[in-house]
């Protein structure tokens, strides 16, 4: 069995897993919004766990959701120089 924590650190990638899932059902608008969070916010967040994992789960995410913009761009700009969208 897992410890407490260990399964409460798995919510919120199960929660950005439901919102891509639900973003291929849904059109339109709403789909991009849907989508946003697991393409705009984790990126972020897996850079932050990376810098920062023995920091405090708060400044973590202060530093996830202040790297988001930055690791998106930076991913969406390789992409788009290596030729794929």
């Amino acid at each position: 069995m897992t410890a407490p924590s260990a399964r409460f650190a798995a919510g919120p990638v199960l929660t950005l897993g439901l919102f891509a899932v639900a973003s291929l059902r849904l059109s339109g608008i709403v789909g991009a919004i849907a989508i946003y969070p697991a393409l705009g916010v984790f990126p972020g967040m897996a850079v932050a766990l990376v810098l920062g994992w023995r920091w405090s789960r708060e400044r973590r995410w202060l530093l996830g959701l202040t790297l988001s913009p930055l690791v998106s761009a930076a991913a969406g700009w390789m992409l788009m120089s290596a030729g794929v969208a």
